[in-house]
């Protein structure tokens, strides 16, 4: 699809050139088509470099806009911002945005307002041909079977000028062995990711895990299939389906190689994250790094421990805005749910007994309307309302439904879900879940 998209813009651009060229008139009806031809003839160059080295890690308008500078260049060509703009659809600040990618990339400099383009032929020997001033060169010829292996493995014999320099890089700063190198190309090819950026961040990681031979690596993908399962075992335990991210995985790793805890002792720290709304490592960490500084190694101890907390926080008082905020979510939580039964209720009711719907309709109107009432008529509305309630409680128990059916829907009717009684005492059910509050936090 990009070479296709590279080959009409090319065609688009020579069509621009060619429909805009003024044609001089030879005698009556011959014509100059010199000027067409020679357009039509030319060709605008592309280094092996650029398609090596750059092509693979640029969008689609950062390559078309270099093609296009490419040409523009060797043409002799002068542009704007704006004319770019206008020939690729861009607004001015995008096409501004996309020569600063190419300035960082290395393809252009900056100069003055304008652009220059790089000499990627000059800039690549410049590379190769560097002062030396340690024995690289050297070691780097002795290298030369298992960079040739590399490059007929992993790039069909045409591995880009780059990647040697890299390799001599790898070798000079982690000092790996032969069969550590090409195990670290395969890795990454093998995962679809033979890119600078990623072979990189590995050869960083495999150093940092003190891998230099290819024993240590052995133990360290063994190392790390454990801790691959150790994560799949906890991301499973927190309902997780998202992989960890990379702060997450330290975690994981300072409880297995520092704390030296298994996953029986990790497992009762992730029951504790019932507690909590939303379960996250942060919490069980900080759980699991209380235990490793209180000197708990073993399920034992960590038991005996939590036990002897508990016992010392049954103690302490509780604390007090915390707890009036526990008492007031319990009680506005179970309104909710009531008032949601409630209105399940009436709609149930009106629709398989409407005449009950019109009577709740006239008692809430006559109830409105006996505000404005002389106290005479007030009493005689209220006997109208009382008339029309032992109607309404008449039709449910007719039609299967209890005489209170309609009223008000409480978990607790004693306290109506308050948590307070009449004269201001705590209820039953407020004292209960209290104590289950505290339980929870001391276990």
């Amino acid at each position: 699809m990009l070479i296709n998209n590279i080959y009409q813009f090319l065609l688009y651009g020579a069509d621009i050139e060619i429909y805009n060229m003024r044609y001089h008139q030879k005698g009556n009806d011959m014509y100059n088509f010199e000027e067409s031809k020679t357009f039509l003839y030319s060709d605008t160059p592309i280094s092996d470099i650029f398609i090596s080295e750059y092509l693979p890690e640029m969008t689609g308008i950062q390559v078309k806009i270099y093609l296009y500078c490419l040409f523009l260049s060797k043409n002799k060509k002068k542009i704007s911002e704006m004319q770019f703009a206008k020939t690729f659809g861009l607004s001015e600040e995008n096409v501004s945005g996309v020569f600063d990618e190419l300035v960082e990339k290395g393809l252009f400099q900056k100069r003055g307002k304008g652009f220059v383009l790089t000499d990627l032929k000059d800039k690549e020997i410049n590379k190769l041909f560097k002062p030396r001033t340690t024995p690289n060169a050297m070691e780097l010829d002795t290298k030369k079977n298992i960079i040739s292996s590399i490059n007929k493995g992993f790039f069909q014999g045409i591995m880009p000028i780059s990647w040697y320099q890299n390799i001599e890089m790898w070798f000079n700063l982690y000092k790996f062995d032969d069969e550590v190198m090409f195990m670290l190309f395969n890795y990454c090819n093998e995962r679809g990711l033979l890119k600078f950026s990623y072979v990189n961040a590995v050869a960083k990681n495999w150093a940092e895990a003190g891998i230099k031979n290819e024993s240590e690596l052995d133990d360290y993908f063994v190392k790390h299939k454990q801790m691959k399962e150790l994560s799949s075992k906890i991301a499973k335990k927190l309902n997780r389906s998202t992989r960890f991210t990379e702060y997450e995985e330290q975690y994981i790793k300072k409880w297995v190689d520092e704390y030296k805890f298994g996953m029986n002792i990790i497992d009762m720290a992730l029951k504790k994250t019932v507690r909590i709304s939303n379960p996250n490592l942060e919490y069980v960490h900080k759980i699991l790094t209380s235990w490793f500084k209180s000197g708990f190694r073993t399920p034992a101890e960590v038991e005996k421990g939590s036990k002897k907390y508990s016992e010392t926080k049954n103690n302490e008082p509780l604390d007090e805005m915390m707890l009036k905020k526990n008492v007031r979510d319990y009680y506005e939580k179970i309104k909710v749910k009531n008032s949601k039964v409630l209105s399940n209720r009436i709609e149930e009711v009106y629709l398989k007994v409407p005449d009950i719907k019109k009577l709740s309709a006239d008692v809430a109107n006559l109830s409105i309307d006996s505000v404005s009432m002389k106290k005479d008529e007030r009493t005689e509305a209220f006997s109208r309302i009382d008339v029309m309630k032992e109607m309404i409680t008449s039709l449910l128990i007719k039609n299967g439904f209890s005489e209170k059916y309609l009223e008000p829907v409480y978990n607790c009717y004693e306290c109506s879900d308050t948590g307070a009684l009449p004269d201001g005492s705590s209820c039953v059910c407020r004292k209960k879940f209290i104590k289950e509050i505290k339980n929870q936090l001391n276990t």
